[in-house]
């Protein structure tokens, strides 16, 4: 049995990886370059840095590469104020758990001040025990580093601990710490090596809980 659900944030409690994607796509139109959808999902649980290195090559040019990402992050936050929400099946999944007695936490590769600001306006963060973020640490996902020192910050065998992921590297994160990984692919349908990575794959949120107790990780 699970003790501890770990979430990642962006485009899976929250829908914000539609609009990073607009915001991607409006800002390589306008410095005159085309990204892949592909690229742009792998993009998606990246810190920073590790963006970085992708977009310069693919850009040749890290003064553009970094112009380009500042300016995606403006018109980020502009579509945010209007866009921004909760994805289908959130609050009630978290408020299901949390009613289980688990112990829930976000692991995200957000920084911490634009995590709080995204997240605490949904009224969910009095639910969760612990958020870790991307600028506490030096290595972002496919690394194991944030859902291992979510783990510890909860108190919990990582072995006890369940994660919930959208993205690729998120899953690798979660396989790479040993804890019982599922994917929801309402976005991204898992290649071969993410479906053989994740304990399960659900089409959404609100069916995490059921395939949960299917694996007989909660009762």
């Amino acid at each position: 049995m699970i003790k501890a659900v770990i979430f990642d944030m962006d485009g899976t409690l929250i829908d914000s990886e539609r609009i990073a994607i607009i915001a991607w796509n409006r800002s390589a139109k306008r410095f005159g370059f085309e990204i892949p959808l592909e690229m742009l999902h792998g993009f998606i649980g990246m810190t920073r840095d590790a963006c970085m290195g992708t977009l310069t090559e693919h850009v040749g040019s890290e003064r553009i590469a970094n112009e380009m990402f500042e300016d995606h992050k403006v018109i980020e936050d502009e579509l945010y104020s209007t866009m921004l929400d909760l994805k289908p099946g959130a609050s009630g999944l978290v408020e299901n758990l949390h009613a289980r007695g688990l112990k829930l936490a976000v692991a995200t590769s957000t920084r911490t001040i634009q995590a709080h600001e995204k997240f605490d306006r949904f009224g969910l963060t009095p639910y969760f025990d612990v958020f870790t973020c991307g600028d506490e640490l030096n290595r972002s996902k496919p690394e194991p580093d944030i859902f291992l020192l979510t783990a510890s910050r909860l108190g919990v065998d990582p072995a006890s601990c369940a994660v919930v992921e959208d993205s690729f590297n998120g899953v690798r994160a979660g396989h790479a710490a040993g804890m019982h990984t599922i994917m929801v692919s309402d976005i991204n349908n898992p290649t071969k090596e993410i479906a053989k990575l994740a304990e399960a794959v659900v089409p959404a949120l609100s069916d995490v809980e059921p395939k949960l107790v299917e694996l007989g990780l909660l009762a």
